[in-house]
């Protein structure tokens, strides 16, 4: 879904789908939604234009925890994790956002990732996509998955 996919964005009949296979799923509240974890006290003044130009120069940001922040904590969570080396990258057809070459090209990057088109399928998850994404999804990671309590 992207960048611009906030936490509740993520179906609950999709990441259940998830979940009936075995998996657990973790979805970040990177938009800060309103669920994510309160820093009193603590608020970045001013325009995000000057922090993303501070950023661009390699000076830090005065807020507490960034985007970047984010990156390098799941970057460190996945190769602890046992999905490291096991991805997949899934692009719709019909995506207004993102040209499926971009996805093409992102999937190059990451050595052992399958590239795959969903026919259709724009910048969203409607319920219709749901089966060929976790289908997709199944076909590289079923060795990954575990039996849930």
């Amino acid at each position: 879904m992207g960048v611009g996919a906030q936490l509740p964005m993520w179906p609950d009949g999709f990441c259940a789908r998830l979940v009936k296979q075995g998996y657990w799923v973790t979805r970040f509240d990177h938009r800060d939604t309103g669920l994510s974890t309160k820093m009193s006290g603590r608020r970045a003044d001013g325009s995000v234009n000057r922090r993303v130009f501070r950023y661009v120069l390699g000076r830090t940001s005065p807020v507490p925890y960034t985007l970047i922040d984010l990156a390098d904590d799941v970057k460190g969570w996945s190769t602890t994790s046992p999905s490291s080396g096991h991805t997949s990258v899934i692009h719709g057809s019909a995506d207004p956002m993102v040209r499926p070459r971009n996805g093409r090209n992102l999937a190059r990057t990451i050595d052992g990732a399958r590239y795959v088109v969903i026919d259709g399928m724009g910048h969203d998850l409607p319920e219709p996509v749901w089966r060929p994404v976790v289908e997709t999804l199944m076909e590289k990671l079923p060795a990954l998955a575990r039996p849930r309590a």
